[in-house]
């Protein structure tokens, strides 16, 4: 009877160390994943918002009114963002100039677009929302002829 009880112990031991192998392999195997799910989240955005704030730079180096410029280029953003199918509403996008807003001053324009990753194990519990952030600067044009100052 001592016999069989020594057995039956040795086999329940042997399932013991394949348990722990196997825990000790799947959380990187789950950790590798994840990381890989939240790349193909966070990747695609990535270079439409570089584009949007390109976009925006380029549209408001266009007018010499402060305001319009911006509204321009605010625009123009939300356009690019919402043809590469990504959602205007989870974007924020700010338009200034360092200087007066004139001839061959620089003007920036900047983009951060909010990634919801909160969904994804492990990735989502540490992170919630990533930012993607890009920027992009012009020179407001210094070779119109004409410079239409006023909103029509």
């Amino acid at each position: 009877m001592n016999e069989r009880l020594r057995a039956w112990r040795r086999c329940l031991e042997r399932g013991e160390a394949e348990t722990a192998e196997f825990t000790i392999a799947i959380v990187p195997m789950v950790l590798l994943i994840s990381l890989i799910a939240a790349a193909a989240i966070i990747r695609p955005a990535q270079l439409p918002a570089l584009f949007a704030a390109q976009a925006c730079a380029r549209a408001a180096s266009v007018s010499l009114d402060s305001s319009i410029g911006v509204r321009q280029g605010i625009q123009a953003a939300a356009d690019s963002l919402t043809g590469n199918n990504l959602a205007t509403a989870q974007a924020s996008i700010r338009v200034w100039s360092a200087g007066p807003w004139e001839r061959g001053a620089s003007v920036t324009c900047a983009i951060a677009y909010h990634v919801d990753v909160s969904g994804l194990p492990l990735v989502g519990g540490a992170f919630g929302v990533i930012d993607i952030a890009a920027q992009s600067s012009a020179r407001i044009e210094p070779s119109k002829a004409r410079w239409e100052t006023h909103a029509p």
